[in-house]
């Protein structure tokens, strides 16, 4: 019967680390909310992975902000989603939404959320901050397509990725063309690029999205060609 199979559907959800609408650890959200939240679910999920991977790992503080229309629901399952995502990959046991919160009193992180209505830039704003490192995103348009709104301190527009890779550096001439000439002479082909900056002449963002996973050695020699970072992060 019907009953039968909205169980079996959260069974599998659970076991694959995906939503389960109505467990009995997972915030119950009513349609008006849910209506507007879910595009955003994975949005929040993919910032928190972003946000703990550009922290290093191993975060003692998560912190959830909502700003915009956003912020009049019940914001509470996308901070479940975002601890999700932030926990993947990281943790022995396997990580679902039922068990997310429980996985952060375990470890003693501090969890906390705050929403505003006062919009940033855009109609609704999930930010992540994990311990000193934030993320910002958005979905835009009828498909709700993912992007990074902000990053590391500096403002940036991109659209999220299965790979993505993030360098800080000195704004001065030719770098955005060498990193050009060095993924290219390696074969990795760049899909999208942001750049951002400080001020002119200071410290410089380039978030990338690419097609494959660029190799090891590539990284290490952009690192040793002056750049502050560079963080190769898979959010698939």
């Amino acid at each position: 019967d019907r009953a039968g199979l909205i169980v079996a559907e959260q069974v599998v959800a659970a076991l694959e680390g995906g939503l389960v609408t109505n467990a009995i650890n997972t915030p119950v959200v009513g349609a008006e909310d849910l209506e507007l939240l879910g595009p955003l679910i994975p949005l929040a999920a993919k910032l928190g992975r972003l946000a703990v991977e550009l922290a290093g790992g191993h975060p003692r503080r998560i912190a959830l902000s909502y700003h915009g229309a956003l912020a009049e629901h019940d914001t509470r399952l996308l901070t479940v989603a975002a601890l999700n995502g932030a926990f993947q990959g990281r943790v022995e046991q396997a990580v679902n939404y039922v068990n997310a919160p429980v996985i952060a009193a375990e470890r003693g992180i501090e969890v906390t959320e705050e929403r505003s209505r006062t919009p940033r830039d855009y109609t609704s704003l999930v930010t992540v901050r994990v311990d000193d490192v934030e993320v910002s995103g958005t979905t835009i348009g009828p498909e709700h397509r993912q992007f990074l709104a902000g990053a590391l301190g500096f403002a940036i527009d991109l659209q999220l990725s299965p790979r993505m890779v993030f360098f800080r550096y000195d704004d001065i001439p030719g770098v955005i063309g060498r990193v050009g000439t060095m993924f290219g002479a390696a074969g990795v082909n760049i899909a999208n690029m942001a750049v951002s900056r400080t001020k002119e002449g200071g410290k410089a963002l380039m978030a990338l999205s690419v097609d494959s996973e660029p190799p090891p050695e590539l990284v290490e020699r952009i690192r040793g060609e002056g750049f502050d970072d560079a963080r190769v992060i898979a959010l698939s």
